[in-house]
């Protein structure tokens, strides 16, 4: 499954890359860095490029299977004192490789790092037909390194995989139980009610309350509310979202019966795919356009987070080993603050290097004309999270703000879509939001709408002008090239719309920052042979299960490998890089996690 997995990943990889050059593999490349083709495609012949491939019988090592005697030939001429062990890594069996490479042509040194008799022909053409594709797929110089992460993230993520997420069986049972009959009383109570008992007196037939056709029905024909929401048919939605924006109280019992029955579907998942009370997810790098990752069986990625009670009944069947404390580590803004390496803002550098600065705190601000804006209050942190989610980010990745408007007053502000009355939306210490917004001329979504029109011109035209320049710049080079550049070296390529454009490099790059550092911590703690172990990732996050008397040590390394050694080692990393952490008591779940200050 892993080479599987491997295999696509490398096609993947190749098939979004460009390389104009054409070769004879009879004579020495040009320039010396297209000797890195060659690697390549000796390495994936030799081991389907693999760090920790062993050849029991000859004792090849590594990548380039490398053996004792190439090791001592290379130590007699270096003067270096390597063992066999040092080539199990990419880097030194590149080094070696190039070192007997340089001056031969593809052909020569291939043979030569074969050795030597007939079996040299029949190895030269395995490797000529491993270049020959990777030629035909238009190689990139930069693929390599971009694979090279990816082949590495895959086995420090399988690592993960292996050591798995524990699960607290009996609480799993428990719970599932505890919910149904709350939903079975949630449904008795329901039916009890004045708008179940219209509902059976408007149909002749036993009314079934899951029916969605019957409810939608009972809903828009009978009691003619309008739909918020249109079916690809064209009637009236009943999904949760279209329930949940009729914001009828009669209706509550259906997203009360929603939320249980998702949590029990959560539990459910991790009861069926647990062995042995632990959850062993599959981490997926060759999915995701993004060259992100993805999880499946079950996907840990997906478990509900913004509603508190769903993340709560989740994470609580999530548990350490025992004796042991659950800390997860989280790259903090890391989308934004890779945002500005791309496309190098000045403003959006500062706001990412300064942390006086708040920028959705000047958004909100603006937003919602709140001159003495303070996010210690809690209504003004609420109107922060508005702007940061309902106007900043939006704008970054492509929508517009007329979305924006209705996503900010409407499922932010609880105002209603038409004109607004004092009284209405949520409470600020200026009064209501409607009263606010009315004192401030502002009387309706539409003259909302406007009002953020302007905004937005300002935002692109003036706030962040060169980050605007970039989005431009970036849809023409697409246009032209049909691929866009990350510059941890891969491709995004294929049908894209402008937003894809703009939101695939950082959110790609973002990922790669997280996988850079996962696998770093990864061989950190084989290395030292901790007692703490990689459990999964999750997003920009990576959760460890640790002992003790190692958390500490553990965050420090880690925030070392994120803060310090990543910038160091990617150079076009040109704005400070964070970290939040978070962590559980011993012996407590997933759901108890809290702060952890270093």
């Amino acid at each position: 499954m892993k080479t599987l997995k491997l295999t696509l990943l490398l096609i993947t990889i190749l098939c979004f890359s460009a390389y104009s050059k054409t070769f004879d593999f009879s004579k020495p490349p040009d320039d010396p860095k297209d000797y890195m083709l060659l690697v390549t495609a000796v390495f994936i012949y030799e081991s389907n490029n693999n760090p920790k491939a062993f050849n029991a019988k000859e004792l090849a090592t590594g990548p380039g299977q490398i053996r004792p005697c190439r090791v001592q030939h290379y130590n007699d001429l270096m003067g270096t004192h390597y063992k066999l062990h040092d080539f199990a890594n990419h880097e030194k069996a590149k080094e070696m490789f190039l070192f007997f490479a340089r001056g031969k042509s593809f052909e020569k040194a291939a043979k030569n790092w074969n050795g030597s008799g007939p079996m040299t022909i029949t190895y030269w053409n395995n490797v000529k037909l491993i270049l020959n594709k990777l030629m035909a797929i238009d190689f990139n110089p930069q693929s390599y390194n971009a694979y090279k992460l990816m082949h590495d993230g895959t086995i420090a993520l399988n690592h993960a995989e292996q050591n798995g997420f524990r699960v607290d069986l009996n609480y799993i049972v428990k719970k599932k139980d505890h919910l149904k009959k709350k939903m079975k009383a949630a449904e008795l109570v329901f039916k009890a009610g004045d708008f179940f008992k219209e509902w059976q007196g408007s149909v002749k037939d036993e009314v079934n309350i899951y029916s969605g056709i019957q409810l939608g029905k009972f809903l828009y024909d009978v009691k003619g509310i309008k739909a918020v929401k249109l079916t690809a048919t064209g009637k009236g939605s009943v999904d949760a979202e279209a329930l949940e924006e009729l914001d009828l109280p009669e209706l509550s019992f259906y997203k009360t019966r929603n939320k249980f029955k998702k949590a029990i579907d959560v539990l459910t998942g991790f009861e069926t795919e647990q062995v042995n009370g632990i959850l062993h997810p599959s981490y997926n790098l060759h999915i995701a356009r993004t060259f992100r990752s993805s999880a499946n069986s079950p996907n840990m990625q997906n478990i509900p987070k913004r509603d508190n009670f769903l993340l709560n009944v989740c994470r609580g069947a999530i548990v350490p080993r025992p004796g042991h404390q659950l800390m997860e580590i989280d790259f903090k803004g890391i989308e934004v603050a890779i945002n500005a390496c791309i496309n190098k803002d000045p403003n959006l550098i500062k706001y990412v290097s300064d942390p006086k600065s708040d920028m959705h705190g000047d958004m909100a601000k603006e937003i919602f004309k709140i001159p003495k804006f303070d996010k210690n209050i809690d209504a003004h942190a609420t109107l922060r999270q508005a702007a940061k989610n309902g106007f900043v980010f939006p704008e970054f990745y492509g929508d517009y703000y007329k979305q924006c408007a209705v996503y900010l007053a409407h499922d932010w502000g609880k105002l209603p879509k038409g004109r607004w009355k004092p009284g209405e939306g949520m409470e600020m210490p200026e009064g209501n939001l409607a009263d606010h917004m009315i004192n401030n001329g502002i009387r309706s979504l539409d003259a909302f709408s406007e009002h953020l029109k302007k905004i937005e011109t300002n935002f692109w035209d003036v706030r962040f002008k060169n980050y605007s320049w970039w989005k431009n710049s970036m849809w023409e080079l697409y246009r032209k090239y049909g691929y866009v550049e990350l510059p941890t070296g891969f491709r995004c390529g294929g049908l894209m719309i402008p937003r894809d454009v703009y939101s695939y490099m950082p959110q790609g790059s973002a990922f790669h920052c997280l996988l850079w550092s996962f696998i770093k911590t990864n061989a950190f703690l084989e290395d030292k042979k901790t007692d703490t172990i990689l459990i999964g990732q999750i997003h920009d996050s990576m959760i460890l299960d640790c002992h003790p008397s190692e958390t500490a040590d553990i965050y420090a390394a880690v925030r070392n490998i994120t803060t310090k050694l990543l910038p160091e080692a990617w150079k076009w990393i040109i704005v400070p890089l964070d970290v939040d952490a978070e962590y559980c008591e011993i012996d407590e779940p997933w759901s108890d996690k809290k702060k952890y200050v270093g």
